[in-house]
């Protein structure tokens, strides 16, 4: 008969063998979890190469389609129009000295100017992922989605980027019409009203003529010179008159007509 010690030693190598064979098995277990793992962050690789090139197609459609919408707008304008008689003569407005309540919104402080969080932005391709055909035009889409998100001095910043490097381009006039929208969101007016003027003046047959001439009026009309906000409402309805700024234009003369005593 067995003596107590040998079955403690027999209990004992019952209990061994039991944690090797459960080590075993964990090691099994946590070797096969490594491999799931190992798969999945390759699949999630994949996708995520597969995401950045249809992102990369997808700007670069929307590039095309930028462009091909704006030189669409610009014959459109131009239909009709067959010699330089067109081009607009706008009025040159005299104002004061801007004080320094002109230069800053009295509510908004172009430095504290609140950015939103940072979600809320689309998500910024790499170099390596950017289009290439058109440097230019995914500037400008950048600085177009800040301005939509409300960051205008950095959107600013990115469209008078633009306009140094690409005077020429298509989008050029569109860049400057920004800038103006920019500063007349802060209540800049002066500033405002040289960014509209400057994109008759410098692109008199680009498509955001007549949509910087209504917003040229309405920056008179802050400064207080409604002479020359008449005038240019005036002119933006004769010179496009099938053009909705043109129509806005009517009407805010009307309204203008209405409110005489």
């Amino acid at each position: 008969m067995p003596s107590s010690l040998q079955r403690l030693r027999f209990l004992y190598a019952c209990i061994c063998a039991m944690g090797l064979a459960v080590s075993a098995c964990s090691a099994a277990r946590v070797d096969q979890m490594d491999s799931e793992v190992k798969a999945l962050r390759e699949e999630l690789d994949e996708l995520k190469r597969s995401q950045a090139a249809q992102r990369v197609q997808f700007d670069e459609f929307r590039n095309r389609m930028v462009l091909i919408e704006d030189r669409a707008e610009t014959e459109k304008l131009a239909r009709g129009h067959h010699d330089d008689a067109w081009v607009p003569k706008l009025p040159t407005v005299k104002v004061e000295r801007p004080t320094s309540a002109d230069l800053a919104p009295p509510e908004q402080d172009e430095a504290k100017e609140p950015s939103g969080p940072a979600g809320d932005l689309p998500p910024q391709l790499t170099d390596a992922q950017a289009p290439r055909a058109d440097p230019a035009l995914a500037l400008y889409n950048q600085a177009k989605t800040l301005l939509d998100h409300g960051q205008l001095p950095a959107s600013r910043g990115l469209f008078e980027s633009l306009l140094k490097q690409y005077p020429d381009h298509d989008l050029a006039d569109n860049a400057l019409y920004w800038i103006g929208e920019s500063w007349y969101a802060q209540a800049l007016w002066l500033k405002a009203a040289q960014s509209f003027l400057r994109v008759a003046q410098q692109y008199p047959r680009a498509n955001k003529v007549p949509d910087a001439m209504l917003k040229l009026g309405l920056t008179y009309r802050q400064l207080g010179d409604d002479k020359a906000a008449t005038d240019v409402l005036r002119q933006l309805a004769r010179t496009y008159p099938s053009t909705q700024a043109a129509q806005l234009a009517v009407e805010r003369l009307n309204d203008s007509k209405r409110s005489e005593p």
